[in-house]
């Protein structure tokens, strides 16, 4: 019984399963997220026996985002991805009565994300690799902000539920030596039920291997 499992180990080594079973990275991620769409939240009231809409066009802004990421890699060349990921959420609202326009405003509403998917990794040269990431998450500690005018506070739609999220990452890592290196990316997300649902961001930092 021993023999056959010595064997199909080294069969299996023989694949490349087990060539850096155990290997591990982390990594720090600041980045941009960019603006990717726009939404529209409405609804009617009646104010001195007459009928008006309040209306709110919203848009998403340009912010900072930020991940911590951890990877632990089963073969040479297929892992696992768990990441932290923080986007500021600006975002800038123009509100309207009626036909009349109150102004623009701004707001924040953060997201936070949680997520977890397999890895793909080739490598560049001796101390270089390319990595896929395909991630399921989902998001938590959302609340729904509230704008601000001088004539009251209003909601803004939806913002607060939480929801899954799916997307992809697409990089380069680069050690310069047996721990630390360099990383960079391109991520996409949609957030399932959020008004803005699409979301590209681009992030440079380092990692550490181990």
């Amino acid at each position: 019984m021993k023999k056959l499992i010595v064997a199909a180990i080294m069969v299996l080594a023989s694949f490349g399963i087990f060539a850096q079973a155990g290997s591990q990275y982390f990594a720090i991620l600041p980045g941009y997220s960019f603006s990717t769409g726009n939404y529209q939240e409405a609804t009617n009231f009646i104010y001195g026996g007459h009928l008006y809409e309040f209306r709110v066009n919203g848009s998403m802004s340009n912010n900072f985002v930020g991940s911590l990421d951890y990877g632990y890699f089963f073969t040479e060349n297929l892992g696992m991805h768990v990441g932290y990921v923080y986007n500021a959420g600006q975002f800038h609202a123009n509100v309207h009565v009626g036909p009349y326009y109150f102004g623009d405003y701004k707001f924040d509403r953060s997201i936070n994300l949680f997520e977890v998917g397999p890895e793909f990794v080739g490598p560049v040269g001796t101390n270089g690799q390319l990595f896929f990431q395909v991630n399921l998450g989902y998001t938590f500690g959302n609340s729904t902000p509230n704008i601000h005018t001088p004539y009251g506070d209003y909601p803004l739609g939806d913002f607060g539920t939480q929801s899954f999220a799916y997307g992809g990452a697409f990089g380069y890592r680069y050690y310069f030596n047996n721990s630390v290196g360099i990383a960079m990316q391109g991520t996409y997300h949609h957030y399932q039920h959020f008004p803005i649902s699409d979301n590209w961001d681009a992030r440079v930092g380092v990692t550490f291997k181990f």
